[in-house]
């Protein structure tokens, strides 16, 4: 019995190598464009951390301790630029190149604009809560 299965067992085995050579094989590359450039506040003070998102999602780097970032797109790829405490930016990768310093502008948050305290209930108004209130 065990006669009759192994050459069918051989086929199966061949034609799974097979198919996943040819399933395997990369689809045709795209021009990627390298962008490399700077995260910088509103002072010029270099922004650590700040997280570049290019390709819909699909490609993010993060930029180093001086605010230095490089990442490879597709052509003509918007890339998204976030940092904690600043607005969003949105750059267009055209071409390689070195693209001048992104100024992220910082962002007021609503507890500074409105006076308002997340407590862990909700927010409140600071004025409202009973106790110490510090910020984090």
């Amino acid at each position: 019995m065990n006669r009759r299965f192994t050459p069918i067992l051989l086929a199966v085995l061949c034609l799974t190598m097979i198919s996943g050579n040819v399933f395997g094989q990369k689809k045709k590359t795209q021009n990627l464009v390298t962008v490399e450039s700077t995260v910088v506040d509103a002072n010029g003070t270099p922004i650590a951390g700040a997280v570049i998102t290019g390709n819909e999602g699909a490609i993010e780097v993060v930029s180093d301790a001086n605010g230095v970032f490089t990442i490879h797109v597709p052509g003509n790829t918007e890339l998204l630029i976030e940092a904690r405490g600043y607005h969003r930016q949105f750059i267009t990768a055209f071409t390689d190149a070195n693209i001048p310093p992104v100024r992220m502008e910082k962002a007021l948050y609503p507890e500074e604009q409105t006076g308002l305290v997340n407590i862990p209930f909700g927010m409140v108004m600071k004025k409202d809560v009973v106790g110490a209130v510090t910020r984090a």
